[in-house]
């Protein structure tokens, strides 16, 4: 990296760029984007680029720090009023970006906030298939 220290450490910062704690949950939703749902089916990584509009347009300039239960809460009231069931798909997609970010480091002290969230009641299909 070079034998002056300033110049080794500013180096050091760019390669480590990447790895450096979330700020905000808009940058979380970010590298869950980038590294986890590419991994998934096609049809849920496009789901989860979907999701991820409604859960960035409310949580997005949030620190991950400081979500609450509360928050969530209030965000699934607001977005049950549309679609209950999208709600609770939006839901699961956030604490699954928390648990990654607990994983990640980018949450201290490591506690997921979706942890005790009760979602809203889903009626099962009532298409059978013949």
């Amino acid at each position: 990296m070079g034998r002056n220290y300033v110049r080794a450490i500013a180096e050091y910062g760019q390669l480590t760029a990447d790895e450096s704690p979330s700020h905000t949950v808009g940058a979380l939703i970010d590298r869950y984007l980038r590294e986890v749902a590419p991994m998934k089916a096609e049809r849920s990584f496009k789901d989860n680029i979907r999701q991820a509009r409604y859960l960035r347009a409310f949580f997005g300039k949030m620190s991950p720090n400081s979500v609450t239960q509360r928050h969530i809460y209030q965000y699934l009231d607001q977005r049950g009023k549309q679609s209950q069931v999208q709600a609770n798909r939006e839901y699961a997609l956030l604490a699954h970006i928390f648990k990654k970010a607990v994983r990640w480091g980018d949450l201290l002290p490591a506690e997921n906030p979706c942890v005790g969230i009760e979602k809203f009641k889903e009626k099962p299909r009532s298409r059978y298939i013949e």
